[in-house]
């Protein structure tokens, strides 16, 4: 759990912080659609990463908005 919590802070921390120039991404010359995505999350994973951001979150006085999306980019649970 304080992995995750530390793993969230380090991502607010990023996106607040100025992007660098960054370079066009290849094309590939075909979809890689055999790539898989990743697990997916199940309820009580995502509940357990939730319960954590928000402890993060209240500990240091932010306030967020926090959703747990699947692999493919569904909600799963916010």
């Amino acid at each position: 759990m304080r992995g995750l919590a530390l793993i969230l802070a380090a991502s607010v921390a990023l996106a607040a912080a100025p992007a660098p120039a960054q370079q066009a991404p290849a094309v590939p010359e075909k979809m890689p659609f055999d790539i898989p995505y990743g697990m997916p999350n199940s309820m009580e994973m995502a509940k357990k990463a939730v319960e954590a951001a928000e402890a993060e979150a209240r500990k240091r006085n932010w306030k967020l908005a926090i959703a747990v999306v699947s692999p493919a980019g569904d909600l799963t649970y916010s």
